[in-house]
């Protein structure tokens, strides 16, 4: 499968993504509330999982910089603390181990092409995190309908570029978590029609 530069299409959809791209998952705000320390958020695009109520530091680290550039404005608007920082997620994290309280991952792992990169990164991550603390991840469902069995796929973004994504499986998710360190708290797959698209895992270190 051929993928085209993600970064190049993810900058190029940013405008729009900010605007149409900012529905809350209450399981995340909750999660991202009860932060008592640093909180990494892996993939922040545009902010979406940020909260006004926050009185910790949000690291947001994404690739894209023009995504960055509306997680700036929305951690302005919100009037909460933030650093963000351009980094490839291919690479190792630019921080000393065992330095976030929290860490979010929500639709990002299945951003990644290649299941030895995404280890990769979940080890990356348990290294960042601090013991005994936690990890929400959400990825996309390969057993949803509207997917259709699919382990990888290339969706459009209207004109603006092809964006590539990875399906996964619930146990190929919570063996890759455990495999990286992590102890698995809860994970949920099936709620309602549209989260019955998601996996979510909660994880401790």
């Amino acid at each position: 499968m051929k993928i085209p530069s993600q970064k190049e299409v993810w900058n190029s959809i940013a405008p729009e993504w900010y605007e149409f791209k900012n529905h809350q998952d209450p399981r995340v705000i909750e999660f991202v509330k009860r932060s008592k320390d640093n909180l990494l958020d892996l993939g922040s695009g545009t902010g979406r999982n940020f909260h006004s109520g926050m009185k910790t530091t949000i690291y947001a680290l994404d690739f894209s910089s023009e995504m960055l550039k509306y997680a700036d404005d929305n951690a302005k608007k919100l009037g909460i603390k933030i650093k963000l920082i351009q980094h490839d997620l291919n690479k190792k994290l630019p921080f000393q181990n065992d330095f976030f309280e929290r860490i979010i991952c929500i639709a990002t792992l299945h951003c990644i092409k290649g299941k030895t990169n995404r280890q990769k990164i979940l080890k990356e991550i348990y290294r960042v995190l601090k013991p005994n603390s936690k990890l929400l991840i959400k990825v996309w469902n390969r057993k949803s309908k509207r997917f259709g069995g699919k382990k990888e796929k290339i969706i459009r973004w209207q004109d603006k570029g092809e964006r590539y994504y990875y399906f996964y499986t619930r146990e190929e998710l919570e063996d890759e978590v455990k495999k990286a360190g992590f102890k698995i708290i809860s994970i949920e797959s099936q709620r309602n029609n549209f989260e019955s698209q998601e996996i979510v895992i909660l994880a401790k270190k």
